[in-house]
């Protein structure tokens, strides 16, 4: 690079559709600076109106996504020097990108680097589970989160949609309704709740669905259910599910 390094706040007006809300308001933005940038230091410090919290981006040819604490597919809050992502704009406005948010995280370089998907300052601190799916090449992930502020709605400071349910060979989400999420913030239930999970396959094969993660739900149970076989594994016994899946979409 033969240039001045940037060292100065920039912004980037971002745009929103209208007749299509599902499809339209994503915008490409990325890092002006020539160091990481904190997004949840963004976001608390000079949130913007009218955008989503949760960032995209592409990652080992999947989407990734990340939204306060938690990232889904690699997604963290720690976007590389000059790294593209998107962000999701309800109405026409403006994110702020501050130098101040600016910081050195020496383990991340680019968004292609395969990461943990979790955020290095908070994660722990947050009631989740994380479903793997797995076949013999690949995986891929997904979140559910609870809060006492979520609601079943999408909630712009919790929840990331599934960005492309076609990237890569594998997709997996959960839906509520008609929306589709990469990371779904709950709030916690006071009997039951029972949560869709849907995946897609390019390539017919075995698959096994198990929790990598399970954090700060000791007082309650969590299973996962099979309804057209009628099978439950309990997922805090690390328990795993193998089956066979076709081509397409499997609910």
């Amino acid at each position: 690079f033969s240039c001045v390094i940037n060292i100065s706040n920039r912004s980037a007006a971002v745009t929103c559709g209208s007749g299509f809300p599902d499809y339209q308001g994503y915008n490409l933005i990325g890092n002006p600076f020539a160091s990481c940038l904190d997004w949840d230091y963004l976001i608390h410090n000079y949130p913007p109106a009218y955008v989503d919290n949760a960032i995209y981006f592409t990652n080992n040819g999947t989407i990734a996504s990340y939204v306060s604490g938690l990232g889904s597919d690699g997604g963290t809050g720690t976007i590389p020097p000059m790294q593209g992502f998107f962000v999701k704009a309800n109405s026409n406005s403006t994110v702020s990108l501050h130098a101040s948010a600016r910081v050195h995280y020496l383990d991340q370089y680019r968004y292609k680097k395969k990461s943990t998907g979790e955020n290095y300052k908070s994660s722990d601190t947050i009631s989740f589970v994380r479903l793997l799916l797995e076949s013999s090449d690949e995986s891929t992930d997904l979140v559910v989160r609870f809060n006492q502020k979520a609601t079943t709605g999408f909630d712009r400071t919790l929840d990331a949609f599934e960005f492309n349910k076609e990237a890569g060979d594998i997709n997996m989400w959960t839906t509520i309704g008609d929306v589709a999420y990469s990371i779904n913030g709950l709030p916690f239930p006071l009997t039951t709740m029972e949560i869709p999970v849907e995946i897609n396959v390019k390539i017919p094969g075995n698959y096994k669905i198990s929790s990598n993660e399970l954090n700060k739900l000791e007082n309650y149970s969590v299973t996962l259910k099979d309804l057209s076989l009628h099978k439950t594994i309990d997922l805090k016994m690390y328990e795993s599910y193998e089956f066979t899946a076709p081509v397409g979409l499997t609910k």
